[in-house]
């Protein structure tokens, strides 16, 4: 029998406002509003969670779109 799978991290908006550097929850909301974030996966008594997949997730597409002109302009290029 296959062992039971670990139960996934939520995070709570305030966690995830300081994981992207102090910002306040309302930020966070206005990111999801703008759809510059995802929008969370739970909303629980009004309060917005996020799995720790999810985050990792955007974080990583953030950094796959990021341009590369940088390495292709430098000047000892």
């Amino acid at each position: 029998m296959p062992s039971p799978k670990p139960p996934k991290k939520l995070n709570h908006s305030r966690a995830v406002a300081a994981r992207y550097g102090q910002k306040s929850p309302r930020t966070i909301r206005r990111w999801v509003v703008a759809r510059r974030f995802p929008p969370p996966d739970l909303i629980i008594n009004g309060r917005n969670y996020w799995y720790e997949e999810t985050l990792t997730a955007h974080e990583r597409r953030l950094v796959a779109e990021r341009p590369t002109a940088i390495a292709e302009t430098s000047p000892t290029a």
